[in-house]
């Protein structure tokens, strides 16, 4: 599987978890549910659709403007990079957006340690992908 064929797999993977986090989202809405519990499912749904079109923009890229085999092993730490984003974006949205809890301290709740974690994981992955495609954009063929 070629790395942008990863890329939409797995990005694809990350709009179905968005769009379930709609559900609880109407639910939140319809139930009258505190601010901070609509706020988070808004979040995660929102949030996460936008994680997915980024891959798939991003595999687009690879596929076309870096689809020479000489920048196979950069793409395929740009998918590796993206994915495993969206995946801890995936983890910490819903389960923040579950329990209220927004993970911007690694003080609090176990829960709250958790959100943090996955939001700290994605924050890192996220600055290393954009550093990767930086540097591919720099040496490659544009």
């Amino acid at each position: 599987m070629s790395p942008s064929h990863f890329l939409v797999l797995n990005s694809t993977l990350t709009l179905a978890v968005s769009l379930f986090a709609g559900i609880p989202y109407g639910k939140a809405i319809n139930q009258q549910a505190s601010a901070a519990k609509i706020h988070g499912w808004r979040v995660a749904h929102s949030s996460l659709a936008l994680g997915a079109a980024m891959g798939y923009a991003i595999a687009a890229v690879l596929a076309t403007v870096f689809a020479d085999i000489a920048y196979l092993t950069l793409n395929l730490l740009i998918a590796w990079a993206v994915t495993l984003c969206n995946y801890a974006f995936c983890f910490s949205l819903t389960l923040g957006a579950a329990h209220e809890e927004r993970g911007l301290s690694k003080r609090g709740s176990p829960i709250g340690k958790l959100v943090y974690a996955g939001n700290m994981l994605g924050v890192v992955t996220s600055l290393t992908f954009m550093g990767l495609l930086l540097y591919a954009s720099l040496i490659g063929p544009l």
